[in-house]
């Protein structure tokens, strides 16, 4: 009986799914750091589903921390996703984990960063955007990191 049902079903016609061919862009990068709580937060916002994205903190090149990018939040149309890290700011280099801590302070000079973003199935960086003092610095610290959209903060943090 439920086979011969089947026939009567009306299958959706769908020509293309929009979310398989919409590269996330950013609209929008809040750079943050607390003070009081000794933390940084990262949050990106972009215009479709990402792939999560990344996150690049060096202040001299050499010492490079790099940090996961995940969504935390994102619409089920695939319309936008939000992207945010929050890391402690620990005493020395030494202490700083990936994902949870840095050792950067909100004070820290010559801070400069990247995030990035992913593609839904995260096969490539479809946007990026650079950040703090001289963010240009990263063509020359690390150029297949480097980012030309560059967001205007008025200092580091």
């Amino acid at each position: 009986m439920p086979a011969s049902l089947a026939g009567c079903y009306q299958w959706p016609n769908i020509d293309h799914d929009p979310l398989t061919t919409s590269n996330p862009t950013i609209t929008s990068t809040t750079v943050a750091c607390d003070v009081d709580a000794a933390d940084w937060t990262f949050t990106v916002a972009t215009d479709a589903w990402t792939g999560n994205g990344m996150l690049y903190l060096s202040a001299d090149g050499e010492y490079v921390e790099q940090h996961t990018l995940p969504s935390t939040s994102a619409p089920a149309d695939g319309t936008s996703d939000k992207l945010v890290r929050t890391l402690s700011i620990v005493a020395t280099w030494r202490d700083a984990v990936a994902n949870s801590s840095t050792a950067f302070g909100c004070a820290t000079p010559d801070l400069a960063g990247i995030v990035n973003v992913s593609a839904r199935d995260g096969s490539a960086v479809t946007d990026c955007v650079a950040f703090g003092v001289d963010p240009q610095r990263w063509q020359t610290w690390s150029p297949d990191v480097a980012c030309a959209t560059v967001l205007d903060t008025g200092d580091s943090g």
